[in-house]
């Protein structure tokens, strides 16, 4: 999930410019917040919410979405790399006492190996 979400980032840049790509992709840990709750019953305050909340402002703000559908696909695929950001985050969370702390090692591994396959030329 953590290659796909790395895929993501570097696709997405053909598309649209790095800093509505970063502000688009930092909903991954707002992602992780919501869905810990849901799927592994993690405690979620208020303060977390409201936290989660006015970091989405600044998401907003950042990107200032707008009526018209310029660059649409470009965002849909950093978007996806968001929640692929935050699938890695909730299955390590689920295995954290069923896997070695050698499985927390390897999963970056991903993003060093997989630099060489995007190398500008």
């Amino acid at each position: 999930m953590g290659t796909f979400a790395y895929i993501a980032q570097i696709v997405s840049l053909k598309f649209i410019p790095i800093s509505e790509q970063q502000a688009i992709y930092a909903i991954g840990p707002i992602w992780v917040g919501i869905f810990a709750y849901f799927i592994l019953g993690e405690p979620y305050t208020c303060k977390e919410f409201f936290c989660a909340l006015l970091s989405f402002c600044g998401i907003l703000l950042v990107v200032r979405p707008g009526l018209g559908m310029e660059n649409w696909f470009g965002k849909s695929i950093i978007l996806l790399g968001s929640f692929f950001f935050m699938g890695l985050f909730i299955v390590m969370r689920y295995l954290k006492d069923k896997v070695t702390v050698l499985h927390n090692v390897v999963i970056p591994l991903n993003f060093i190996l997989m630099q060489g396959l995007f190398k500008r030329q």
